[in-house]
């Protein structure tokens, strides 16, 4: 199954390729490994990340900056 990851709504989450909103613009597509990655990443206490049209975990209070801060 393929999952899909950005802002869904007015808050950022998962969707699932059943789910009909996982064709809007934006959303990172995921296999079900990196979903659940992803899953088992933010149980153990890092935080979901959706930086410049990736997707991934950080430690808890990281902020990421590009070229405009």
């Amino acid at each position: 199954m393929k999952y899909y990851y950005g802002l869904i709504g007015n808050s950022y989450g998962f969707v699932d390729e059943e789910d009909p909103r996982h064709e809007q613009q934006g959303l990172i597509e995921l296999t079900e490994k990196e979903h659940q990655q992803l899953l088992d990443e933010q149980s153990q206490g890092k935080e979901i990340v959706y930086y410049n049209g990736q997707v991934f975990t950080a430690e808890r209070g990281l902020y990421y900056l590009d070229g405009n801060n």
